[in-house]
């Protein structure tokens, strides 16, 4: 009798350690947890203006005016903008450390161009420095940054353990035949670690986010709320038909189901 409680015992121990073990693993890929944000409440959606022929200006106007009204909507906690969407890479760009200094590896480094709010609305904390201000973050066609926030993994790799903030870095918009530098930023702030969606086990991101070059035909708007996500995606939708009837929104749903299509 003793040793069929002692066995029933030890198969019941390892059901249970086998459960515990599933629910650390769960937890581990909760939606947003391995990317590093806090989706609860956000939703997201693309605007693709230029199906309709809507010229950059009235695009702009349009994201903008949506970003402002979903911010201050019944239960609206922020609106946030990016370009391209977050989680997805967009090719990677030259950078180097003025006036001279070691690039980063291999010349890699991602580019997002993001709001101010976008870090507090996707739950991303901030590591050094400070977000963007409004006069700082810019949709007009021809604007240019002039500040940047980098990823933690960024500035780790462009400055070890000095504090980046305050320091100057050279840009580049691409590869043609040689790395291209046009233009000079200054690092205002370092944002905590993300991971692409798409590449999530290939560890964090090595990022930079500006505050203007926007690339419009990719454009995301976030907006968190403490309203039901059904009733968030509606008010969203009500909200740009108002501003442009005939406008519609790409992919319009939750930042967590988002994240759960990307990781499988």
């Amino acid at each position: 009798l003793r040793a069929g409680l002692v066995a029933a015992l030890v198969a019941l121990s390892l059901m249970l350690l086998a459960g515990a073990g599933v629910l650390v693993r769960s937890l581990d890929y909760l939606p947003g947890s391995v990317l590093g944000v806090n989706p609860e409440g956000v939703i997201s959606f693309g605007v693709r203006g230029r199906r309709l022929g809507l010229s950059d200006a009235r695009l702009t106007s349009v994201i903008r005016d949506t970003m402002a009204r979903l911010g201050q909507a019944p239960g609206g906690q922020g609106a946030a903008f990016s370009a391209p969407a977050a989680f997805f890479n967009d090719g990677w760009i030259p950078v180097r450390v003025r006036p001279a200094g070691a690039e980063a590896p291999d010349a890699r480094v991602e580019s997002s161009v993001v709001s101010g709010s976008y870090f507090e609305v996707l739950g991303i904390p901030m590591r050094a420095g400070r977000t963007f201000t409004d006069a700082e973050f810019s949709l007009e066609p021809r604007a240019s940054s002039r500040v940047a926030i980098l990823s933690e993994p960024l500035a780790r790799s462009l400055f070890g353990d000095t504090p980046p903030v305050g320091r100057l870095i050279d840009v580049g918009s691409g590869f043609t035949g040689a790395w291209e530098f046009d233009r000079t930023l200054e690092i205002v702030g370092v944002a905590g670690a993300t991971r692409s969606g798409l590449r999530f086990r290939d560890g964090p991101r090595v990022a930079l986010y500006e505050a203007a070059r926007p690339r419009l035909a990719w454009s995301t708007v976030y907006a968190k709320s403490t309203l039901p996500d059904p009733a968030a995606i509606a008010a969203a939708r009500e909200t740009v038909r108002a501003l442009e009837p005939n406008l519609p929104l790409v992919n319009a749903g939750t930042l967590a189901g988002g994240i759960e299509r990307l990781i499988p």
